[in-house]
């Protein structure tokens, strides 16, 4: 089943009437249930404009992005609003917790803006927390763990809703390389046990070995695709062949050990 389909992507700014940007020039893909999917490309490649585009924070210049089978261009204001809240998940580098709330509060925010009963709420609290690992930190803040547990409670967060589509961004970004190991387990995790849908944007090509797919954009348009086979090592080689052909690979990458 087909979770997202985007067609035909372009998205052009204009500074004012100065020279025109195409910062996405005709860029189709999809995506079916339960895949985990990567996007790469060099800096200034559409990766982020992209990523914009797929969680309807922008509007492309022209083609169209179908979500959950949704035209996603057909829906505004609190339409959309409601959309992006009960069908998309969200994990950002920087995390995006609010430090007045404790961690099981921040992971159970979007069902308590959907205003599910309390007992379901909890039920599912205690699930991902569970799964997450963050059981024992329900009632602490997020300036009191660590950065790796704060972007555990921010997928906690992004899952908690059952989103058709969890979309993360560099979410290894602020990370030391034990934290960035521990949260792409958490992901294959996810994806493998609960069929969660995860495309991510990333630089970093040893968080990127742990996708299944990689689509690569250079300059605004689809450049190549792989796919990983059993061993995630081959697959990690094969991401810096193509990161070598077209750059925006992460040379810290090479410091990891699988």
């Amino acid at each position: 089943m087909l979770v997202l389909e985007a067609h035909g992507l372009t998205k052009i700014y204009d500074s004012r009437g100065k020279v025109k940007t195409r910062a996405l020039d005709n860029f189709s893909f999809q995506v079916h249930e339960g895949e985990f999917i990567g996007i790469m490309g060099p800096s200034g490649s559409g990766k982020t404009t992209l990523l914009n585009l797929l969680a309807t924070i922008d509007r492309p210049t022209s083609g169209t992005i179908r979500l959950d089978g949704v035209d996603t261009s057909q829906l505004k204001g609190d339409q959309l609003a409601l959309f992006r809240r009960r069908r998309l998940g969200f994990v950002f580098q920087d995390y995006n917790l609010i430090d007045s709330l404790t961690i099981g509060e921040n992971i159970i925010l979007p069902l308590v803006l959907d205003r599910l009963p309390l007992k379901e709420i909890k039920a599912r609290q205690a699930d991902v927390a569970a799964i997450l690992g963050l059981s024992d930190l329900l009632q602490k803040y997020p300036y009191e763990v660590s950065g790796g547990q704060q972007q555990r409670t921010a997928a906690a967060r992004a899952i908690i809703h059952k989103p058709a589509i969890v979309l993360a961004d560099e979410p290894t970004g602020n990370l030391d390389s034990r934290a960035a190991r521990q949260l792409m387990e958490t992901f294959t995790q996810l994806n493998a046990a609960a069929e969660t849908t995860i495309t991510m944007v990333t630089h970093d090509p040893f968080a990127a070995s742990f996708c299944r797919r990689i689509l690569f954009i250079r300059d605004g348009r689809f450049y190549s695709e792989i796919q990983r086979g059993e061993s995630r090592q081959a697959f990690f080689q094969q991401i810096l062949d193509v990161l070598s052909l077209i750059g925006g690979g992460n040379n810290d990458s090479m410091g990891h050990r699988f």
